[in-house]
């Protein structure tokens, strides 16, 4: 292996995060901790090399993952541990901008369900899913319902992402984005909740997405007007600031199946958003399954 490559496998990855937080904060020490006064600034020399590196990222991770059992023992990581540390350094360069998204119907359709049981009041979501090997796609392959009231109030937000934090750990999935529908109709904006939101969640992904409920592009579902999906996508740009995707005709936004829109107006039109739980109704009653498991049976 050559010696830069795994210069810079040992600097990333010879401090360990815990597995609750998958953060970039430590890396730096680690890397001064390793090299010496002149470490912090190594790693940022690794990454500001920019898409020069990424243009190899794809033979980098073959020729590290070929070599993966002595670097696992070296590092003290087991192997699916490796590959998500491997992750971080690509998110990090890529920051989403560039990356497309991918959602899955049955995820798409508990989304929308959720809110047009609560039409009248503000309602929101977390997309779980994963990435390409080349982290370029983002598939969001199920979501969870969580609130339609008081979205804002921190320890039940807490508690959801815990237990959905756990469910990931033990499902091979992650936390890949989150989704809002605002409280009126006519309102298409961004606010502040879904931001804060979408920013923790952006500590961890990097590539998080930030999906928005257009009611008005689902109005015209409904009368068949149109078959787009019904939700604006954000992602943060390398200003840090969370931007609409899309509106320069690039499509960067895709349902995973085609018919997904059909089945949505199906679903619908038997009043099947009758049976979507939140974690709204979990927390009052714990019987009910915030997974939704039953819903598509």
């Amino acid at each position: 292996m050559d010696n830069w490559i795994l210069e810079l496998v040992l600097t990333v990855w010879s401090q360990r995060p815990s597995r609750k937080c998958h953060r970039y904060d430590g890396y730096p020490q680690a890397a001064t901790n390793r090299f010496g006064q002149n470490g912090e600034n190594h790693i940022d020399r690794v990454i500001s090399m920019g898409r020069g590196i990424l243009e190899q990222i794809s033979p980098i991770r073959a020729l590290i993952f070929r070599f993966r059992s002595p670097v696992c023992k070296l590092l003290g990581l087991t192997s699916q541990e490796l590959q998500w540390r491997f992750k971080i350094i690509t998110f990090k360069s890529t920051m989403g901008g560039d990356s497309r998204y991918e959602i899955h119907q049955n995820a798409y359709i508990k989304l929308v369900l959720h809110a047009i049981k609560h039409k009248t009041s503000a309602v929101n979501g977390v997309l779980l899913g994963s990435t390409s090997a080349s982290a370029d796609v983002v598939e969001v392959v199920d979501a969870i319902p969580l609130f339609h009231s008081q979205l804002s109030i921190l320890p039940p937000l807490e508690i959801s992402l815990f237990m959905i934090e756990d469910y990931c750990s033990n499902n091979d999935l992650s936390i890949v984005g989150y989704f809002h529908a605002n409280e009126r109709f006519d309102d298409v904006e961004l606010g502040t909740v879904p931001k804060n939101i979408a920013d923790h969640i952006h500590q961890y992904f990097p590539q998080t997405a930030l999906l928005l409920l257009d009611a008005k592009k689902l109005e015209a579902l409904l009368k068949g007007k149109d078959r787009s999906p019904v939700m604006q996508l954000y992602t943060k740009d390398a200003s840090r600031t969370w931007k609409l995707v899309g509106s320069d005709g690039k499509s960067q936004f895709t349902l995973k199946e085609p018919a997904a829109n059909t089945v949505l107006s199906d679903y619908i039109s038997s009043e099947k958003w009758k049976e979507i739980i939140d974690f709204d109704d979990h927390l009052d009653d714990i019987s009910k399954d915030w997974l939704n498991k039953d819903l598509f049976k």
